[in-house]
This record gives structure tokens, C-alpha cells and sequence, in this order.
């Protein structure tokens, strides 16, 4: 885990389903909670979606200038960048079920030894165990230096000097946990998933034989659609330096599959703020 922990927390990573991986980004990024979504006749549910907060807003402003905002302008600064994730969690709601969709049709089956394989890919370097292991000696290594700070009053660079080897990443890193654990329940918080909700997820996932099918099928898709010749039209011309990795063919095959699907929002206001139209959605007016 060489990042900071609140980072890991918003995505389990391989361990996790990539739809739910998903899911807890649109729920970080707080997707407006008076929007209804409607993609080709679908109602995006939106349950799990939390509105981002005023302190994951001032997180992400730590995350980018890697200080805490103060002062008039940097308000302005936290307005647009909570504006942003908003419209960021509209525009993912929409991909996301345009990818499910064609995902369905496509009718990709997944075989055991398909399985077996990547769940070999995925253990090459430690067992379910002893990953699960390592994010709670982590958990612990974190609990114990954010004391250090909060209830001791250590500095945060001489708890980092005597603690990285234990807590794994950069001192950039450690800063923004410094930062973002400031509030003591969210402090509290963090370390308790590290060190039992992650690690009993990662163990619970391992043991069901079909948890890695969805993301088998999106990889066998994502395949199926770089290699098909008639797709050629999302390749780029020789000599520009744009990537043709599978990744950017299938980004700019999907983001034209969206430009297809039908979107319907309830509140249309959100189409124009998020400017929808410059990212390939067409926001229509009726429910089909």
C-alpha cells in the first residue's frame, strides 16, 4: 500500500468488484442528490451516493496544493472544485451504465480455469491472508502514529521518521493523513476499516469462486473491442502521439457508445452546468 490511507479507502482495489470500486468513487465525488438519472430507459440508481462533504472538499484542496485553504479565494476555489466532482459523478453514473448495458449483451462467459488464473494473477505476491495480515498491521501502525500526533502532540515529522517503515509510503503521503484525520471520528473511522473491514473483505472475497467473474468479462470485452477490425476508426492516424493502448481504444469506443444511449435528467440544470454536451452526452427531454 504505497499511498495515503484515506486514498486506499475509497477503493479496495483488485481485492473489490470494479463496479463497487466505481461505486465508491461516485460516492465520494457526491453526485447531486436531486438528480434522477435515466439511461436508455434505465433509472441509475443512486441509494449509495452520499453529497461530498465540506471536509472531503477541503481534503481534495490539501490533495492538489498540499496546504490547508483559508481566505475568500481559496472558498471559491472549494465551491468549484465540489462543483466539479459533482458533474464528475454525473458524467461516471452515465458511463457506467452505458458500460453495464452493453456488457449484458455481449453475454461474456467467464470458465473456471478463466478464474483459476486470475485469481493467480492476483495472489502472486501474497495469499488473501497476508494481505488481509498487512492492512491490519497497517491499520495498527497508523492508529499508533496519528496518536502519536493527536494525543501527544508529536511532531508529525519525527512520528514519520521513527514510523515509515511501518507505515509503508512517502512523507507527502503521511502529511495529507495527517491532514485529513484532523477530525477525531473519521480518524477513529479510517483505522477501524483498515483493520477490520478491509482485510475481512479481501479474506470474504477469495472465498467466493465467482467474485472476479465481472471483472473477467470487462477485461475479455475490452479485448473483444480492441481487436475487432472493424473498430479501426478508434485507432489513431500514424505519427500523432496519442496512446493505442487497449485502455485508450476502449475509452474512445465507449465514449461514442455513450454519445448513442439516450439520457434523461429530471433536473436538466445539471446537463447544462456539467456542459454534457461537450463530452459527448445528449440530454433528451422525455423518458424513453
Amino acid at each position: 500500500m504505497q499511498m495515503g490511507v484515506w486514498i486506499v479507502l475509497m477503493c479496495i482495489g483488485l481485492q473489490g468488484s470494479a463496479l463497487d470500486c466505481a461505486g465508491e468513487s461516485l460516492q465520494s465525488a457526491g453526485l447531486p442528490a436531486d438528480v434522477i438519472l435515466v439511461v436508455d430507459g434505465r433509472k441509475i440508481d443512486t441509494s449509495r451516493v452520499k453529497p461530498a462533504d465540506r471536509w472531503a472538499m477541503e481534503n481534495a484542496f490539501f490533495q492538489h496544493r498540499r496546504r490547508a485553504p483559508s481566505g475568500p479565494q481559496d472558498e471559491s476555489v472549494l465551491q468549484r472544485l465540489e462543483e466539479n466532482r459533482r458533474c464528475e459523478a454525473v458524467r461516471a453514473a452515465i458511463t457506467l451504465a452505458v458500460q453495464k448495458d452493453l456488457l449484458e449483451q455481449a453475454r461474456i462467459t467467464v470458465s473456471g480455469e478463466e478464474r483459476a488464473e486470475y485469481r493467480r494473477s492476483l495472489l502472486r505476491s501474497a495469499t488473501p491472508g497476508e494481505v488481509a495480515a498487512e492492512l491490519r498491521a497497517k491499520g495498527e501502525a497508523l492508529k499508533e502514529a496519528l496518536d502519536a500526533v493527536y494525543e501527544k502532540g508529536e511532531d508529525p515529522r519525527a512520528v514519520f521518521e521513527r514510523m515509515k517503515s511501518r507505515l509503508g509510503y512517502s512523507d507527502v503521503d503521511w502529511g495529507s493523513d495527517v491532514y485529513m484525520a484532523r477530525d477525531a471520528e473519521r480518524r477513529k473511522e479510517a483505522v477501524r476499516r483498515l483493520r477490520e473491514e478491509m482485510p475481512a473483505h479481501i479474506i470474504e472475497y477469495h472465498s467466493r469462486p465467482d467474485a472476479s467473474d465481472e471483472q473477467i468479462r470487462l477485461r475479455k470485452f475490452k479485448q473483444k473491442i480492441y481487436a475487432d477490425p472493424e473498430l479501426a476508426g478508434f485507432w489513431t492516424p500514424p505519427g500523432r502521439l496519442i496512446s493505442d493502448d487497449i485502455g485508450a481504444v476502449y475509452g474512445r469506443w465507449l465514449k461514442a457508445q455513450v454519445a448513442k444511449s439516450h439520457v434523461w435528467l429530471d433536473n436538466p440544470v445539471w446537463g447544462e452546468r456539467c456542459e454534457l454536451a461537450k463530452h459527448g452526452i445528449v440530454v433528451g427531454t422525455e423518458v424513453r
